[in-house]
């Protein structure tokens, strides 16, 4: 399953949560942060998973935009 996400953090920053990347093996999550503000959208994965070598991701510039694919233990940005 592929998901698109159009996150508009107009109201104020917020953090989406991944799922288990475990359960999602090869499933391709887009996130775009739309709006004309400056808040931040912060991607976290589950605990103990990693994406790239991170724990979080954050996205603070407008249309700025992340594709995350699961690889079975973390997820990987293309």
């Amino acid at each position: 399953m592929d998901d698109n996400i159009f996150a508009s953090a107009s109201a104020g920053s917020f953090t989406i949560n991944l799922p288990d990347a475990a359960a999602n093996i090869r499933n391709e999550y887009s996130i775009k942060l739309i709006g004309s503000n400056t808040n931040a959208v912060t991607i976290t994965p589950q605990s103990g998973q990693l994406i790239e070598e991170g724990t979080s991701l954050v996205l603070n510039q407008r249309n700025e935009a992340v594709t995350l694919v699961s690889n079975g233990s973390h997820w990987w940005i293309f």
